[in-house]
């Protein structure tokens, strides 16, 4: 007897690569979706971050300075004093800016120094840098062990001169204080 004539078996390709795209296309949605959560957080932060600084600008003795919204700010003229609460009762930052509009004879850091300590001829001036002009800055404590530190920058501009001032109030041994009052001053602009 003849063979029966079978009816042609049509094969299909194995079908391997189709569930790898799946798999590759759901990883790719996940980092993606990953990515922009990412980038929107870095912007509420970012957001969140300058919502917490403000600016203040002195046209009148050229000058800029950004701090932190809570703290409180007096102009008394020619004086401008920021006063930043610290976290623990009793701590803090006082930074003021004195503008001498006219310098005069007397060295800057004479006329500066009569007004910080009974004897000035013990205060020790070291040359410094603040906000990239070089400046002259002595550093004394009211009481020792105290955690209460002074520290002005004094700079001549030649007709014109600022003494900033540095006052902290904080635990014995703690550096945070001291290191937002550098950050706070690292922010401040000369003409």
């Amino acid at each position: 007897m003849p063979e029966e004539a079978q009816p042609p078996q049509i094969i299909k390709p194995p079908r391997h690569g189709s569930k790898w795209w799946l798999f590759i296309a759901a990883i790719a949605v996940l980092v993606a979706g990953l990515a922009f959560w990412l980038w929107v957080d870095s912007l509420q932060n970012q957001q969140a971050d300058d919502d917490a600084i403000s600016v203040y600008k002195n046209t009148e003795y050229g000058f800029e300075l950004k701090y932190p919204t809570e703290a409180q700010f007096i102009n008394n003229g020619t004086e401008f004093v920021f006063t930043i609460p610290g976290s623990v009762e009793d701590s803090g930052i006082n930074l003021t800016i004195l503008a001498f509009p006219e310098i005069g004879e007397r060295p800057l850091t004479d006329q500066v120094g009569v007004t910080l300590v009974e004897n000035p001829e013990q205060l020790v001036w070291t040359p410094a840098t603040l906000a990239g002009r070089a400046a002259m800055s002595t550093r004394w404590n009211t009481t020792a062990g105290s955690g209460e530190s002074h520290q002005v920058h004094v700079l001549d501009f030649g007709s014109r001169g600022y003494a900033v001032f540095k006052h902290i109030y904080d635990s014995p041994g703690s550096t945070a204080l001291e290191e937002e009052a550098n950050t706070i001053l690292s922010s401040l602009k000369f003409p």
